[in-house]
């Protein structure tokens, strides 16, 4: 999946090598903590960069999602309940950027219908092409933890992963998610900032 080019001497054609060494980078991050069965290693990086594009991600994002892959695998493992059935059910993912979350959507008998919220509307195209190379069922929409744009209780379950950390108010966010989920549903986290006001949370 590393694509080596020889730059030559004219800046065309290093910055071209330069994104398709991105690509490259993006590429073995997610074949080496993608779920078995998807494409998202290859379709997804095709999808989003070619000779004139930038591939959206840079070398130190890639490294972070080798870091956090194994956390975000751990924390989707928890997705619904185990008696959750066929019924399809609704989950959000706050701060969903490129979805790198992707290919650890576990695949359960409930179809997934899921809404991804993103206020960086360059995020999407990379999103979309996630979502399309790991067949899932995504719509992404331009809105913030804090206004969410969903109905009262209409959700099973809202992901977020070193999300929360980043709201402009980290008070309102949380009753958001309280508002939009339905009695009983979830809330995935993984967060890498310690409580500063709660030491046994800060301890676990």
């Amino acid at each position: 999946h590393v694509l080596q080019l020889v730059a030559r001497e004219d800046g065309g054609e290093r910055q071209r090598t330069q994104r398709l060494q991105r690509r490259g980078v993006y590429a073995e991050t997610l074949l080496g903590f993608g779920a078995s069965g998807c494409a998202v290693c290859s379709a997804s990086v095709s999808s989003v960069a070619d000779d004139s594009g930038d591939a959206g991600i840079s070398y130190q994002d890639a490294a972070y999602e080798v870091v956090a892959a194994p956390f975000k695998r751990a924390l989707l493992a928890h997705l619904l309940p185990a008696d959750h059935g066929t019924e399809p059910a609704n989950i959000v993912e706050i701060g969903i950027g490129g979805f790198s979350t992707a290919a650890f959507y576990p695949r359960v008998a409930a179809p997934l219908r899921l809404i991804g919220i993103e206020p960086n509307a360059d995020k999407h195209r990379l999103a979309m092409a996630a979502k399309k190379a790991c067949g899932l069922n995504l719509r992404v929409l331009t809105a913030s933890a804090e206004a969410l744009p969903l109905l009262d209780s209409s959700v099973n379950a809202v992901v977020t992963a070193c999300t929360l950390c980043t709201v402009l108010d980290p008070r309102k966010a949380p009753k958001e998610v309280r508002r939009v989920l339905k009695p009983g549903g979830q809330l995935l986290f993984w967060e890498h900032v310690l409580s500063e006001t709660e030491p046994l949370l800060a301890a676990r």
